[in-house]
């Protein structure tokens, strides 16, 4: 059902992982993977992130967590000079 609406909303599935879907305009790209019932939403316009939501929302009522800190083995760490990901095995 998740494929389904992300297709519905003009994402393209990741040949290299099925579980990564992306939609890039002009002005945006949102990445979009998951893994089981755990989705993160990667974008680079926040007024993007809102349109894309509201519909997620009324369809699997999502949870918003706030910021990423680790998904899966992946660590999530920001400070002023950006944001570092480390995989930790």
């Amino acid at each position: 059902m998740l494929t389904t609406f992300l297709f519905a909303h003009g994402f393209m599935q990741a040949q290299s992982d099925h579980t990564l879907f992306t939609e890039s305009t002009s002005t945006s790209l949102i990445d979009i993977p998951f893994y089981v019932d755990d989705i993160i939403l990667a974008e680079t316009s926040l007024t993007v992130f809102d349109e894309l939501n509201v519909p997620l929302d009324k369809t699997f009522h999502v949870k918003d967590l706030g910021q990423l800190k680790l998904f899966l083995a992946l660590e999530v760490t920001r400070s002023s000079k950006g944001v570092s990901l480390c995989f930790n095995n």
